[in-house]
């Protein structure tokens, strides 16, 4: 039941109508308020980037209303069929704007107010015309009575009802030319700015301080032609101006029990709540005039209303902050429209009011939010289709039963928010779809800003309704830093999610290898150098011993190669070292041991002889044993020990058997633990005529410990 201050007040026969009715209504309640307060913090105000068009209807609820009036379907027809006969849809339609409104009912003054409200009526109901239609005479007639106000009006609106006035019109004209901008391109860019100059300088000041000790209907409808100037012009601060204004004016406007005894006070204004409500008792949905009569109060209810419904259309859900407050004023209100009998106690002025409201209220909290308001619907089957009176304009035919039209959505997230990778690596970001207002849709993902190189795939490439997808990045280069810019598509809405990606340089690694090895002296020998990226540019510098090899050999995909024949006999220590570029830092390769062996005299055979195994942590010494014979006499020079391509030990020569050796400490870096190729080589001699040879690679195991028995 409504909730009174003073329940033994409650006249019995208005509790045991409204019971039924309103244990469900509050039971929604309980609903309403956990599916609402979660879904917008009330801190929120400014959307992000303003909707267009965003008040009081969106794109895609105009493509709904014209697609079930070209359908034939009702109400829809009927409410089209209604505006489009009245007289604000004349094709003759001529405005009369003035330049300075002045109103005063009370004093019977009224130089130009009926006239913009006329218009601006007008300019409203032919821009829905328009679009419904597709008649562009609609259009020019809603662009010529803008123009011909935004050309006229220099002295604003002066006189005891100007900031109403203001009011009323302030929300219209923003209303229509929401419509127009994003629908016809026949409305000129300067034509636009002159109307946004008019609104700021001829509306703006009569509605920014509210109207604080006026009856609650003035500052609500205020708050509404603020939030639709702020939407139209893009202006934020006027935008938190207008939410501010209705969190504060709203629940000063209609009582819930929760408020306590008596009604939250109007904002700003020090007067008697008793006296400025007309009311000694209060019961949940009573509003600051409804004493005074209902069609101001539903002027109030309405504008509250459609500030809210804004609102929504930006992301702000100001609906949900004061759910309650609303569904009661409305269901109490119509009830009282319906017949019920209201409590005993409660003064009510003159009933009625409501013939052209409702239908947004009720589209919210009843057809998307699915809370029950059986009063208000009873009211809305009686009027439809809603008509048009002072600013409240052919609900039924925007309204009614569109739902989420336009609404549902999505939002888009990356994480992680930046990423640092090496030139010509990878990595992955993910990116989260959420969505809002039961939105299903297939979202799809593309991403720019890459670095040149870069190549990128999401997986999966589309999500449906919600969840996540992986972003990849592979090959990233060159060298910067990247601000990613992911975008999600479903149809026509988009949203976009920020990361950055910083590139820096890769550290390179060298190998070096040689064509052959050993070789004989005066044959050609290739060393070759691969990079570890195979995007690495710049040159390589090939050194034996310490010395340069010729001139830098430039890269070519990562590879560069250098082939000489000039090698003298012996033993060389040839290393690679590369110069980096923009997006690989330099480097230089290990030692690679090239023999030089003598040719071109007796052949000669080299052995070596070395232990299988080898047990490190026994810390003993390894010999290796080398014999070197020929056909004809015994070889002398000298013989190279290798392990892979690196030299052990120091050059040995051969004694007069043909035979050395070398001990190795398991302590040298070199004998670490692992399999290691060991072979030897030996030179030639020039003096005696022996060729060089070299003895089959011999495998050693360097273990940790012997196996346990």
């Amino acid at each position: 039941m409504f909730s009174m201050s003073n329940a033994a007040n409650l006249n019995k026969k208005f509790s045991r109508l409204m019971g039924k009715t309103l244990s469900l209504l509050l039971a929604g309640f309980a609903v309403t308020t956990c599916q609402l307060v979660g879904s917008q913090h009330a801190s929120a105000q400014t959307p992000a980037t303003f909707r267009h068009p965003g008040i009081l209807v969106n794109q895609a609820q105009l493509d709904f209303i014209k697609t079930q009036v070209n359908a034939g379907k009702n109400p829809w027809l009927a409410a089209f069929n209604k505006a489009s006969t009245s007289t604000y849809a004349s094709l003759s339609y001529t405005p009369h704007p003035w330049q300075t409104v002045d109103c005063s009912p009370s004093a019977g003054i009224n130089q130009g107010c009926s006239d913009e409200l006329s218009d601006s009526d007008a300019a409203y109901t032919q821009a829905l015309l328009w679009y419904i239609t597709g008649n562009q005479q609609y259009a020019q007639n809603s662009v010529a009575i803008m123009n011909a106000w935004s050309s006229t009006l220099t002295g604003g609106h002066t006189n005891s009802n100007a900031d109403l006035q203001a009011g009323w019109t302030g929300s219209l004209w923003p209303e229509a030319a929401e419509i127009i901008r994003a629908t016809y391109n026949g409305w000129s860019a300067t034509d636009i700015t002159h109307l946004q100059n008019m609104l700021a300088t001829q509306y703006v000041p009569n509605l920014i301080n509210g109207a604080p000790c006026k009856n609650g209907n003035w500052e609500l409808i205020i708050t509404e032609a603020l939030m639709n100037i702020s939407v139209f012009n893009e202006n934020p601060t006027w935008f938190n101006k207008a939410v501010s204004m209705w969190r504060a004016r709203v629940p000063a406007y209609m009582y819930l029990s929760s408020d306590g005894p008596t009604p939250v006070p109007p904002p700003n204004c020090s007067t008697s709540v008793t006296t400025y409500w007309n009311q000694t008792q209060f019961v949940d949905g009573l509003a600051q005039e409804s004493a005074r009569d209902f069609g101001h109060t539903f002027w109030g209810l309405a504008a509250s209303v459609n500030t809210a419904e804004t609102a929504f259309q930006q992301g702000i859900d100001l609906y949900a902050e004061n759910a309650q407050r609303i569904m009661a004023a409305l269901e109490f209100h119509d009830y009282i429209n319906n017949g019920g009998t209201p409590p005993s106690g409660i003064n009510l002025g003159p009933i009625g009011g409501n013939a052209n409201t409702m239908e947004i209220v009720y589209n919210h909290y009843v057809n998307r939010r699915g809370n029950s308001m059986p009063q208000t619907a009873q009211q809305i089957a009686h009027w439809r289709p809603t008509g048009l009176n002072y600013f409240l304009a052919w609900e039924t035919l925007t309204h009614a039963e569109v739902g989420w039209v336009g609404l549902q959505d999505f939002s888009l997230s990356a994480t992680p928010a930046s990423q640092t990778v090496a030139a010509s690596n990878g990595t992955s970001y993910t990116t989260m779809v959420t969505p809002s207002n039961g939105f299903s849709g297939a979202v799809a993902f593309s991403v720019t800003g890459l670095p040149g190189g870069a190549t990128a795939t999401f997986n999966p490439a589309s999500i449906n309704g919600s969840g996540s997808s992986t972003l990849t990045i592979t090959n990233a280069i060159p060298v910067g830093s990247y601000p990613l810019k992911i975008t999600g598509t479903s149809g026509s809405l988009s949203h976009a999610a920020s990361a950055t990606l910083v590139v820096n340089q890769s550290a390179t690694a060298i190998t070096l290898t040689s064509s052959q090895d050993p070789t004989t002296a005066g044959q050609n020998v290739t060393f070759t150098v691969a990079v570890s990226s195979p995007l690495a540019i710049g040159s390589v510098q090939f050194m034996d011993n310490g010395n340069a090899m010729g001139s830098p050999v430039t890269l070519n995909s990562g590879i560069a190669s250098y082939t000489t024949s000039a090698m003298t006999v012996g033993t060389h220590n040839i290393t690679a070292s590369y110069s980096g570029d923009t997006n690989f830092l330099g480097s230089t390769s290990s030692a690679l041991a090239q023999a030089i062996m003598v040719t071109g005299g007796v052949s000669t055979s080299t052995g070596l002889t070395v232990p299988a195994t080898i047990f490190f942590h026994q810390k003993k010494s390894v010999t290796f044993v080398v014999t070197v014979t020929s056909t004809s006499a015994i070889p002398k020079g000298n013989v190279i020990l290798i392990d892979g391509n690196t030299e052990v030990g120091t050059l040995l020569s051969l004694d007069a058997s043909g035979r050395c050796s070398y001990s190795a400490n398991l302590n040298q870096p070199l004998l670490h633990i692992g399999m290691h190729n060991i072979q030897a080589i030996y030179l030639g001699d020039s003096n005696s005529g022996m060729n060089g040879s070299s003895s089959l690679p011999q495998r050693i195991n360097v273990s940790p410990r012997p196996n346990p028995h």
